[in-house]
């Protein structure tokens, strides 16, 4: 039988920078890469963990998504929120064990992944439109895992006629802070994320809401904190451009350089090359990895579509660098 013991007062800090769970990117690797070397992040989210059905995975699993290393440096643990992903026939109770042994003391769940394989499969952003669904799965984890639990949601499924009442059900399914995604599962990534549900989330709920959604510059979270009165903020795609950002958000800075832009995409993409071949990566994967966070990155620049082209079409890393040297320089205002 678990005992719960009191939730740490400072798990959850006013204002925290927060990096989204990215599928595919905020593995073990990336996010010590991160830790490493952007330490102004308060917070990282793992990718989502698919929970197993009964007996289908092992607890190694669930160890090698956190990542060993991540497990054995505690700086870069107690920094680290697990995120889940599960439907309600899938071994809750016994993942929840597994995090409760490895003493992770933040579990997400994810309700807002918009991807139409993972509705498909019932989990995700699919939640928002089977509210039994959604609390018979967060009672459960509420019930098995006694730290810090959360839920990342969005708007809703294909329109916002939830919305109060899903807000209200985590609440008072006794979760202790909801993200909130500003847009619909059916808009994905398309148009504009709408704050005006944050702010009307935050006037609702006496736990805390972190909002999320198109914080692309410095500029963006100061814009959300005062139009929402949102209790942190989580960035997720305009992070894995510019992982610089949350030091640019703790130092009120507005604008940047592009010479220092230049660099600062330099040394990101050598770190994440470099990163790659210290896990064992060949050379070709490590570029492959190398262009999934490239596309928006050179977008401040005048020549930057000529550069993403180049970079794109590289066959290996040293082209990268070259590409990256013919950026065009001048001042940009955020």
């Amino acid at each position: 039988m678990i005992v719960f013991s009191p939730m740490p007062k400072d798990m959850l800090k006013l204002k925290s920078v927060i990096l989204a769970p990215l599928e595919g990117i905020t593995d073990e690797l990336y996010r010590e890469l991160i830790l490493n070397h952007y330490p102004d992040w308060d917070l990282l989210f793992t990718d989502f963990y698919r929970i197993p059905r009964h007996g289908n995975k092992t607890k190694k699993k669930l160890i090698d998504h956190i990542g060993t290393r991540i497990l054995n440096t505690p700086d870069f643990f107690n920094k680290t929120v697990v995120q889940v992903l599960t439907s309600s026939n899938d071994a809750i109770e016994q993942t929840c064990q597994d995090l409760n042994e490895l003493k992770v003391q933040w579990l997400d769940l994810n309700a807002g992944c918009p991807m139409r394989r993972v509705i498909y499969h019932k989990g995700g952003s699919y939640l928002l439109s089977d509210l039994d669904e959604l609390k018979s799965i967060v009672s459960r984890l509420r019930k098995n895992f006694p730290h810090f639990l959360t839920v990342k949601i969005r708007i809703g499924l294909k329109d916002d006629k939830n919305f109060y009442e899903i807000l209200r059900m985590l609440e008072g399914e006794g979760v202790d802070a909801i993200t909130l995604h500003g847009r619909l599962q059916s808009q994905l990534y398309a148009g504009t994320a709408d704050w005006n549900y944050i702010a009307k989330a935050t006037d609702i709920l006496k736990i805390p809401l972190i909002g999320n959604g198109d914080i692309w510059k410095a500029s963006d979270a100061f814009k959300m904190y005062n139009l929402t009165n949102c209790h942190s903020i989580m960035i997720g795609r305009p992070a894995m451009r510019a992982p610089w950002l949350a030091h640019l958000i703790k130092e009120n800075k507005n604008e940047i350089l592009l010479k220092e832009l230049q660099v600062e995409i330099d040394n990101y993409l050598t770190r994440l090359f470099e990163k790659n071949l210290e896990y064992g990566f060949h050379s070709d994967q490590a570029l492959k990895r190398v262009k999934a966070v490239s596309p928006s990155i050179f977008s401040d620049f005048s020549n930057g579509i000529d550069v993403r082209t180049k970079v794109l079409r590289s066959e290996k890393f040293e082209t990268v660098k070259e590409a990256v040297a013919e950026l065009v320089l001048e001042s940009v205002s955020e």
